[in-house]
C-alpha cells in the first residue's frame, strides 16, 4: 500500500520501495527507539558530526521522511466500509500479525501481574480515555 499512496503523491517520480527499503525503514525506527531519541530531531540523527553513522549509511533524510509521509499499511480506499466495523482498520493486518506472533516471543510464567497504563495521547483517537487522576489525562489505555 505504500507504493500505491507514493504513486499517488509523487506520481511519476514514484520509485517504488521493494521490501529491502522497507525493512531498512523499519529498522531505522527500531533503533531510534533503542536509541531512545523520541524528543530528538530527525535532522541530528543523520548530522554528520553528532549524529550516527548507521543511520545516513542506511538511507539520506530525505529518503527517510518521503517513507514516513507516505508509508501504509492498509487500502485507503476501503478503509472508511472497514472503519465501522473495526477501530483498528487501518492497522489492523499489522496488529493480527503482531498478535499472532507475540506468544512466540514472550511466554509468560504463573507469577505475573497484570495492571493498567495510560499511554499519554493527544491525538485523533476512535478508544482515547480521559482519566482525571493520572499526571497525563488523556490517552490510551493498555494493560501489561
Amino acid at each position: 500500500m505504500t507504493n500505491l499512496e507514493g504513486r499517488h503523491v509523487f506520481a511519476d517520480t514514484w520509485i517504488a520501495l521493494d521490501q529491502v527499503d522497507l525493512q531498512a525503514y523499519m529498522g531505522l525506527l527500531i533503533l531510534a527507539g533503542v536509541y531512545r531519541s523520541n524528543n530528538e530531531a530527525t535532522k541530528s540523527l543523520w548530522d554528520a558530526e553528532s549524529g550516527r553513522p548507521i543511520f545516513r549509511s542506511t538511507m539520506s533524510l530525505q529518503q527517510f521522511h518521503v517513507l514516513s509521509q507516505v508509508i501504509r499499511f492498509d487500502d485507503r480506499t476501503t478503509r472508511l466500509f472497514r472503519w465501522r466495523d473495526d477501530e483498528l482498520a487501518a492497522i489492523r493486518n499489522v496488529w493480527d500479525r503482531w498478535v499472532e506472533r507475540l506468544p512466540l516471543m514472550y511466554n509468560p510464567g504463573p507469577e505475573v501481574t497484570v495492571d493498567e497504563r495510560l499511554v499519554p495521547f493527544r491525538g485523533r483517537c476512535p478508544f482515547k480515555q480521559y482519566i482525571p487522576s493520572k499526571p497525563g489525562k488523556y490517552g490510551i489505555k493498555i494493560w501489561m
